[in-house]
């Protein structure tokens, strides 16, 4: 902030574009009938960089609250340590979003990670 350089103004242009190409966007959320945390879990392993991409997508009722997928940026030994990153950002995340529902005052029936 106190010294930008041309980087800067090349990364806000960025931003700026993004905005306005997305501005149209929107999320529809519904009314669900059962207040359900579920997250789904999934990984592939790449034979030629031995990386295992892993991504998760959390629903709570009928409605998608947070999806991510990125490869892992370190090898795994096994299959099984690969799913076991993966698993663990997943509870994490949802964890967290179960915390948070819980200070907004909208407890959850049950959460589930598959």
């Amino acid at each position: 902030m106190h010294d930008p350089r041309v980087p800067h103004f090349s990364a806000l242009k960025r931003i700026l574009h993004y905005v306005r190409d997305t501005i149209d966007y929107s999320l529809h959320l519904q009314v669900s009938s059962t207040p359900q945390l579920i997250a789904y879990i999934d990984w592939v392993g790449c034979l030629v960089t031995r990386r295992s991409t892993s991504g998760y997508c959390a629903f709570l009722g009928d409605n998608l609250l947070l999806w991510f997928a990125k490869r892992q940026i370190t090898l795994s030994r096994s299959s099984a340590e690969a799913e076991y990153h993966g698993v663990a950002n997943v509870v994490d995340e949802t964890v967290w979003l179960r915390n948070l529902l819980l200070e907004l005052h909208a407890p959850l029936s049950t959460a589930i990670v598959v």
